[in-house]
C-alpha cells in the first residue's frame, strides 16, 4: 500500500457516533530479546496489578486483576512470531501479553463504544503498575548497560485492542531498563486505518476500521519509589505505573489515514491540462486541440451516438419529413461555393444528415421511388 499519510482531528463528543472494529479492552504487550544463559522467561519475572479508584459509590465494586493470557480474543497463540517482523525483535525473542478487564459489565453491543469506555473512567481505566525483575532475565556474567542499552531494555506497548498488528503499527513502545522507577501518563485516541485501500485509490470511498490506541504522551521518575518503604528497587529491578488522562473537555483526537491522490484526481488533472491546451488553441488556432488533430468542426448538433447505423438512419428520414427542402439547399449550397459552404466546411458539421447511410437506397433509387409515388 506504500507510505500513507495521516491527519489529525478534533471534534467535541465525536466518539459518541463511533464504534471500533474490535472489543476496546486493556492490553499490557512486553516485548524482550533472549539473553544469553538467562535462568528466567520473561512470563515468569514480570507483574502487573491494577490501581483502581476507591470512593464514594464505587467502595464495593470489586476489583478484577489483569492476568497473563495465552490467546487473543480472536483465537490467535500469545507467541514471538506475530512480533518478529514488525517489532524486530528478532527470532528469539519473548512476548508477554496482560489483560486487564473493567470493573463494570458491558455488554457485547457496548463493548465497541468508545463513549462506554470512557465516560466511566473509575470503572473501566485502571492504573496499572508494571514490576519487572531483571536479574534472571539478563545474563549473569553481565551488568545492564554492558551492552547497547535497547538490547537491555523491556519494550512495552499500551494497546486497547486485541489486533497485535494494529498495536504495533499505530503505538510506540515505551523502554523501561533495569533499576528505573517511571510513571507514564497516556492519552486515548482513536485511529482510523484504511481497510480497502483499493477503494481509496480509485477515489470513490474511504473504508475504516477503527480502533483506540494509547499515546504516552510523557513520562518522569515515580516519586512514590523513594517514599514508599515497600517498594520494590533494586540495580535490575523496574517498576512502570501508568495512567491515562482523563477526558475533561471532552474534545477527542482521530488520527486518520488518508490519500492525497487517486486515479479520479489524475483524470481531473488531465482534464483541466486538456481544458488549458484547448483554451490556449482556440486562442491561436480557432478550434479546440481535438479538433485540430481530429479535424472536426466546432458546431454540430450531432454526437457519437448519433453515428450508430440505427440512429443515422433514423436522423436521416426525420429530417427528410420534417425539413425537406434540407439537403437540396446543402447541395446547392455545395456547388455555388459561396459563405454557405464556407460556413459548412469550417464552423457547422451536419454530415450525419447529409450523407445517405449505407444501409439506405442511394440517391437515384430514392428519386425513382419518390417519382412512381407521385405517379400513385
Amino acid at each position: 500500500m506504500g507510505m500513507l499519510p495521516t491527519r489529525e482531528l478534533r471534534s467535541f463528543g465525536l466518539a459518541t457516533k463511533f464504534a471500533t472494529s474490535t472489543p476496546i479492552t486493556w492490553n499490557v504487550i512486553l516485548v524482550w530479546p533472549n539473553h544469553i544463559n538467562a535462568t528466567k522467561h520473561l512470563r515468569d519475572a514480570v507483574s502487573l496489578a491494577p490501581l483502581w479508584t476507591r470512593y464514594g459509590a464505587f467502595q464495593d465494586i470489586s476489583d478484577p486483576p489483569c492476568s497473563l493470557i495465552d490467546k487473543y480474543g480472536d483465537g490467535s497463540e500469545v507467541t514471538s512470531a506475530t512480533f518478529m517482523h514488525e517489532s524486530l525483535i528478532g527470532e528469539a525473542g519473548q512476548v508477554a501479553v496482560f489483560a486487564c478487564p473493567s470493573r463494570m459489565s458491558i455488554t457485547s453491543s457496548k463493548s465497541s463504544d468508545p463513549w462506554a469506555f470512557l465516560r466511566n473512567p473509575e470503572l473501566t481505566q485502571p492504573d496499572l503498575k508494571l514490576t519487572v525483575n531483571f536479574t534472571e532475565l539478563l545474563d549473569p556474567s553481565d551488568q545492564p548497560g554492558d551492552r547497547a542499552i535497547a538490547f537491555d531494555s523491556l519494550r512495552v506497548y499500551l494497546a486497547l485492542t486485541n489486533n497485535t498488528s494494529d498495536v504495533l503499527l499505530s503505538t510506540t513502545a515505551t523502554p523501561l531498563f533495569p533499576g528505573t522507577n517511571i510513571v507514564g501518563y497516556a492519552n486515548l485516541i482513536l485511529r482510523q486505518r484504511l481497510e480497502a485501500a483499493h477503494l481509496s485509490t480509485l477515489g470513490l470511498f474511504d473504508i475504516y476500521r477503527t480502533f483506540m490506541i494509547a499515546r504516552m504522551s510523557y513520562t518522569a521518575p515515580d516519586p512514590l519509589a523513594t517514599g514508599t518503604p515497600d517498594y520494590p528497587t533494586g540495580p535490575k529491578v523496574s517498576t512502570f505505573r501508568i495512567t491515562s488522562m482523563p477526558q475533561i473537555e471532552f474534545e477527542f483526537t482521530i488520527i486518520q489515514d488518508y490519500r492525497t491522490k487517486s486515479v479520479l484526481n489524475g483524470f481531473s488533472g488531465i482534464g483541466g491540462l486538456g481544458s488549458f491546451l484547448s483554451f490556449f488553441f482556440v486562442i491561436l488556432f480557432g478550434n479546440t486541440l481535438l479538433g485540430i488533430v481530429y479535424r472536426t468542426r466546432p458546431l454540430t448538433p450531432f454526437g457519437i451516438v448519433h453515428n450508430f447505423d440505427r440512429s443515422r438512419r433514423s436522423l436521416y428520414t426525420e429530417s427528410g419529413v420534417e425539413y425537406k427542402a434540407l439537403r437540396a439547399d446543402l447541395k446547392l449550397y455545395e456547388a455555388t461555393g459561396g459563405l454557405w459552404k464556407f460556413v459548412l466546411d469550417t464552423l457547422v458539421d451536419l454530415d450525419v444528415i447529409a450523407e445517405t447511410p449505407s444501409t439506405l437506397p442511394g440517391p437515384e433509387t430514392e428519386k425513382g421511388n419518390v417519382v412512381a409515388m407521385e405517379e400513385k
